[in-house]
């Protein structure tokens, strides 16, 4: 007789606690971020802007090495200008058009590839990753369950739950 009440309140119990817990709201705590600010905030340490400047600073070391050696061949034309060797002087033109030539080629191939790098730095997956671990790592630890990217259909939300700052800067101690 004790084990049929025993069990007799073990499921008037249990039915309770189910009723109970199908009752209580579950309270969503949501963020909201601007990726755009993010993404244009931390871009400058970003693995591939950091590519695009190396490039950048390679390009320009070329081409500056390139306009000296054809400054020293105009150089060579003055003086054998004035000491009055045609020949010497037609070879130096030669020279230097073809330098010329070849160096208005690479600024042409330099700017191509400029342009592609930038564009890159635009779609860079890897420092998406970055962002994306760093608004996860921000919604673990504040307990946001649902984080919205601004620029979407938001029509307002208050600066207390925007994260954009925060994972500004953790997606800058992650990159550095």
């Amino acid at each position: 007789m004790n084990f049929t009440k025993i069990f007799a309140c073990a499921i008037f119990l249990t039915a309770g606690l189910a009723l109970q817990a199908q009752s209580t709201p579950v309270v969503t705590r949501i963020a909201v971020v601007d990726l755009q600010t993010v993404f244009n905030s931390t871009s400058q340490h970003s693995p591939s802007m950091q590519r695009l400047e190396e490039l950048r600073v390679r390009l320009e070391e070329d081409i500056r090495s390139r306009q000296e050696a054809i400054q020293l061949l105009i150089e060579q034309r003055t003086e054998a200008n004035l000491e009055g060797n045609t020949r010497e002087v037609n070879n130096l033109n030669r020279q230097i058009t073809q330098r010329e030539n070849e160096l208005q080629q690479f600024h042409q191939n330099a700017q191509r590839q400029l342009d592609s790098a930038r564009a890159a730095v635009q779609v860079d997956d890897e420092h998406r990753n970055i962002i994306h671990r760093a608004i996860i790592n921000i919604a673990n630890r504040a307990g946001y369950s649902l984080v919205i990217a601004n620029g979407g259909n938001i029509l307002y939300w208050s600066p207390q739950v925007d994260i954009t700052a925060d994972v500004i800067n953790l997606v800058n101690s992650m990159l550095n």
